[in-house]
């Protein structure tokens, strides 16, 4: 701080007092009495000047602020006080002076690095204006103000390495220093190690299924579609899958801090597998399903969930189900859910409205009132192929043996052709035998083809191709060779009738407590343990079972098996029909007029009632007769 220039300024003479006396007048007159006027202090160019009070005048007083500090006969001054002569005044300016320096900051894991230009231009100060008068305050007001310091990149960069940073500067951010005065600016920045990846587990099915959901949801809202029912297709794996397998882990890399330090990765986590129930795995990487299911991971162990289990009732608000195990809802299944199991299925309320498919079997505790049920799925109807299989299969092998019968014999009287070669002899000695011995064959092979291709869930690839070619025809595949030699479409077929016969779904059962207005499929047994079949389309392989069940209206049709029912018909008159494709019995407690009984090719109408238990069966005769049953 400086001390301001101070100046006093003296009132001029008045020139309305009476004049002086000359030295001529008389002793006798008096000097007259000077005017009274208040003391002002006026603030002038930065300088401070003083009018002194007159007469009995006021004295003027001072104030200062802002910063301005005074000194009043050598001591400090505060608040107002009088002034009666300047030189008793030390008046000292609030001048700053100019400053400049650098400021680095490193951060605690020395990753980066801050820079701070810490700048402040020099000011000089005088004191503001003030017009006279008789109390005045005396602020400061600006002067002169200089100019920032010069400072270049090359400067910074040096401050930066006394501070130990040499590494990562960023040099366009330093370039912008300059112009950018008392801000926190990162001037360099290291390299982070690279993360490892840690060991982890992975369950292909999951992530197949998110990837489908994905898709499916991305669909939906392009589609715009807000009536979509949500489909759960539940990740399952068949027994001897891939359930989950250990990804290893991978080294990160080194970073590099500010400083020039190396900065090491950590250590990657291992993963390592334990089996739980129903699976094994091998050398704690791979899992294996030991039996069909959802793969679950807990903690480190991997297991095989059998069973799905929906809680509560299932809507078309929760969406469909698909799961290849068992499936049990806790509540029941309403209109327009789809629930499809590569098991068991067992819903503990009714089901209404709904597709059930259990493949292994459906337990349902209450109705199913216009639902279809299906359990086996296309295997309910393997029984129907197996007969038409085995036909072709002896055609087709007789076909073959008589034709190699007849080229052995050929071949011993060396009455081949000259050319032509064996191929040509082997088709045209076909087709020949086909117009004398086997003129029925390609109509029933055709009728196989065709059977076969409306349950393709039957078959494998091969399956299907073969289907197709016995539908086109077994003369054109004869002539173009599709079909030969013969001895590989009998294989196939043999090995799709074993595949038939033995299926773990061909005696899949439906357990339920009463039908009405739906179609149930069983390959097994149909159950009715409640009192009604009514109104319903019953395929039921292996048989039905329902003592107190009434069958009232509607069909009901048994592949191979007997019909234990509670009554057969309706009060009203309503047909209804059974049938035992393969041959069967009937047993029930009362038969209702308009019942109509087939068994195997013999049929019987029923038009009167018999209220008593019978049996309905073939006599000897192949007749359908009623007889009591004891």
């Amino acid at each position: 701080m400086e001390d301001a220039k101070l100046e006093t300024q003296h009132e001029p003479p008045d020139s309305s007092a009476p004049a002086s006396p000359s030295p001529d007048a008389g002793a006798s007159d008096a000097e007259p009495e000077p005017e009274s006027r208040d003391g002002l202090i006026e603030v002038r160019d930065g300088k401070l000047h003083l009018q002194p009070p007159r007469g009995l005048g006021a004295i003027p007083t001072l104030e200062a602020r802002g910063g301005v500090q005074v000194r009043l006969r050598g001591q400090p001054a505060a608040g107002r006080f009088p002034l009666e002569k300047i030189d008793d005044l030390e008046v000292i300016l609030p001048d700053e002076a100019a400053e400049s320096h650098l400021e680095v900051e490193v951060t605690s894991d020395r990753m980066e690095a801050y820079l701070t230009w810490v700048v402040k231009v020099g000011r000089r100060m005088r004191l503001r204006a003030h017009p006279p008068a008789r109390h005045v305050v005396l602020e400061p007001e600006v002067e002169t103000e200089g100019s920032l310091p010069q400072l270049t990149p090359e400067e910074i960069v040096q401050t930066l390495r006394e501070h130990g940073v040499l590494y990562g500067l960023l040099d366009a951010t330093i370039a912008r220093i300059p112009q950018e005065p008392n801000r926190r600016i990162k001037v360099a920045e290291g390299v982070p190690p690279q993360e490892p990846k840690d060991g982890r587990v992975r369950i292909p099915v999951l992530e197949e299924a998110q990837a489908r959901e994905k898709a499916r949801a991305a669909e939906i809202e392009e589609a715009q579609r807000l009536d979509v029912i949500r489909e759960l297709a539940v990740p399952s794996v068949m027994v001897g899958e891939v359930a989950a397998f250990c990804e290893p882990p991978e080294p990160g890399t080194a970073g590099r801090d500010v400083t020039g330090n190396e900065v090491p990765a950590r250590s990657p986590k291992p993963v390592r597998l334990t089996a739980g129930p129903g699976c094994r795995v091998e050398e704690g990487r791979v899992a294996y399903a030991e039996r069909t299911g959802r793969p679950e991971l807990r903690g480190d162990t991997i297991q095989i969930v059998p069973m799905h289990e929906v809680r509560g009732d299932l809507t078309a608000k929760r969406g469909h189900v698909r799961f290849d195990g068992d499936i049990q809802v806790g509540g029941s299944v309403t209109e327009s859910v789809r629930l499809e199991s590569g098991g068991q299925i067992r819903v503990v309320g009714s089901v209404s409205g709904a597709y059930v498919a259990g493949l292994t079997g459906i337990v349902i505790q209450r109705a199913a009132i216009s639902s279809q049920l299906v359990a086996g799925g296309s295997f309910a109807f393997a029984a129907e192929l197996l007969g038409p299989l085995e036909d072709g299969i002896r055609g087709l092998s007789d076909l073959e043996g008589m034709a190699d019968q007849v080229l052995r014999r050929l071949s011993q009287q060396g009455a081949g052709p000259a050319s032509g070669g064996s191929d040509a002899t082997e088709r045209g000695l076909l087709e020949r035998l086909l117009q004398l011995k086997f003129k029925q064959l390609p109509d029933r092979l055709t009728q196989l083809g065709k059977k076969l291709m409306e349950h393709p869930a039957l078959l494998g690839e091969q399956d299907q191709v073969l289907a197709q070619r016995l539908v086109r025809g077994l003369v054109p595949g004869i002539r173009d060779g599709s079909l030969l030699p013969l001895r590989e479409p009998v294989q196939q077929l043999e090995t799709l009738r074993l595949h038939l016969q033995h299926h773990p779904a061909r005696s899949a059962s439906i357990t339920v407590d009463s039908l009405q207005n739906s179609r149930c499929i069983a390959s097994g047994t149909l159950e009715v343990t409640g009192k009604a079949i009514y109104n319903s389309q019953v395929y039921a392989r292996m048989g039905v079972k329902g003592p107190a069940a009434q069958l009232i209206g509607g069909s009901l049709r048994i592949q191979s098996g007997h019909a234990d029912l509670g009554s057969v018909g309706a009060e009203a008159g309503t047909v209804t029909y059974l049938e035992f494709v393969e041959g069967g019995v009937l047993h029930t407690q009362r038969i209702l007029p308009n019942v109509q009984v087939r068994i195997g090719q013999a049929a019987r109408r029923i038009e009167q009632e018999i209220a008593q238990p019978v049996r309905v069966k073939l006599n000897t005769e192949g007749e359908v007769v009623v007889e009591p049953d004891r």
